[in-house]
């Protein structure tokens, strides 16, 4: 086993939502997800829809929207 404690793909905030969501299903095995040097806070938002469908319309606009604010597919925190 390697543990792999940093994650260089997300931010402070969604690695702090993740930790705290599986802090209940902790076998002890696991240590918390940390954010890599220089990782920025993040944000974290919190979606509800009335159908599947719905979210699945969502998503792939969100991922649209994100590209054209920033540009570049690599600069999408």
């Amino acid at each position: 086993s390697y543990p792999l404690p940093v994650n260089y793909r997300s931010h402070r905030r969604i690695l702090a939502v993740a930790n705290e969501l599986a802090q209940p299903l902790d076998t002890g095995a696991a240590q918390p997800l940390e954010p890599a040097p220089g990782a920025g806070d993040g944000t974290v938002r919190i979606e509800v829809f009335e159908t599947d469908d719905d979210e699945l319309a969502w998503l792939p606009a969100q991922v649209v929207a994100a590209r054209e604010r920033h540009g570049s597919w690599r600069d999408i925190g």
